[in-house]
């Protein structure tokens, strides 16, 4: 026979491990941004064109009797022509063109240049660098 073998069992746990993986996000704060901007004012020739109108007045002679009516006052192309009259005593009244009023009308355009104050805005970006983040400290 064989001999008797006394068999002891031992409980033992045998620990089974597994690992795993968590991925995750978060936001992280690098940089921030600083935007600023400035008004500057710099003075500027502007060219400021205006018009004025200048009359030029003519005298032309007529010395000539007229009717009793006095001419109205009339057109030739651009000029006016007002009739200037005055009364003499003869033996009878009437009336002596005495002269015209030539009157024409034109336009004069002129420039000037003036100092304006022009304002500008310039914007400044600057980075602005925050803590360096440690992800360990999460």
């Amino acid at each position: 026979m064989a001999p008797d073998v006394s068999r002891r069992y031992q409980e033992e746990t045998i620990p089974v491990v597994e690992e795993q993986v968590q991925i995750g996000k978060r936001e992280v704060e690098t940089a921030k941004v600083h935007i600023s901007k400035k008004v500057r004012e710099e003075l500027e020739d502007v060219d400021i064109p205006s018009m004025h109108e200048e009359v030029e007045v003519e005298r032309v002679a007529m010395n000539r009797f007229v009717d009793e009516a006095p001419p109205p006052v009339r057109y030739e192309g651009d000029k006016m022509i007002i009739s200037v009259l005055k009364e003499e005593v003869v033996l009878q009244k009437r009336l002596l063109l005495v002269e015209e009023l030539h009157v024409t009308k034109k336009q004069v355009e002129t420039h000037r240049t003036e100092k304006m104050p022009l304002r500008k805005e310039e914007v400044i970006i600057e980075r602005v660098k925050t803590q360096p983040h440690d992800p360990r400290q999460a």
